[in-house]
């Protein structure tokens, strides 16, 4: 279930109408600045987004739910999850994404006034563990349903299936996140432009580091 899934997409995009530069500010800090946006979208805690008043309250939660509509939206998109389970698999996604393991370095200026902040994080190994327990799960249940009706037995809908692989998806994922294992440290450079007055991170940038961190594949 190789997924990319997208939640700076659309922060990137609001967060250019945050963070507008005057002159009341002294130094701007691109990595405090780059690590309070990650805290709100990955750890649901807005403290230094607020403290550093890049945006409000209301904004930074709504930062954090629209990344996890688009996880729901790419879900959909293959499978047709019933609502009265979306809010499990809501949960679900605020708890995987709690599990980001980052560490926000220094800022380097570059000669365009913009800045280079580099992160070392270490990649899950969540989705392609779950991933491969889901496909042998799956053609074990395909197999017996498909003995069954060989035997003249009934063969379930449509509906009644995908119940069954969302449950089977999200007890497998329940089950790693208990004992949840990560790969190797690695590095990402994230560049905080600087567009008409306005700081922004590189969208490209925050994808490539959303990738890394969650082990999925583009």
């Amino acid at each position: 279930m190789k997924r990319r899934l997208r939640i700076f997409t659309v922060l990137a995009l609001l967060l250019t109408a945050l963070l507008t530069l005057c002159g009341c500010r002294q130094e701007f800090d691109a990595s405090s600045y780059l690590k309070a946006i990650l805290d709100n979208s990955y750890k649901h805690d807005p403290t230094a987004f607020l403290d550093q008043e890049i945006g409000t309250e209301e904004q930074a939660e709504e930062l954090f739910q629209q990344g996890i509509d688009n996880n729901m939206e790419a879900m959909t998109a293959s499978l047709s999850v019933p609502e009265e389970q979306k809010g499990d698999f809501r949960t679900l996604f605020e708890t995987i994404y709690g599990k980001a393991d980052y560490t926000v370095g220094e800022a380097e200026k570059q000669e365009d006034d913009s800045y280079v902040v580099t992160v070392t994080y270490r990649p899950m190994e969540l989705f392609s563990q779950v991933e491969t327990q889901l496909l042998d799960e799956v053609n074990n249940l395909t197999e017996s349903y498909m003995e069954q009706a060989m035997n003249g037995g009934e063969v379930p809908d449509e509906e009644t299936l995908t119940l069954e692989i969302l449950q089977l998806y999200k007890d497998l994922t329940n089950t790693q996140l208990e004992n949840l294992t990560y790969g190797e440290e690695q590095t990402c450079q994230i560049r905080i432009e600087l567009n008409d007055k306005v700081y922004t991170p590189n969208t490209d940038d925050l994808m490539t580091l959303e990738n890394g961190i969650l082990g999925v594949s583009v």
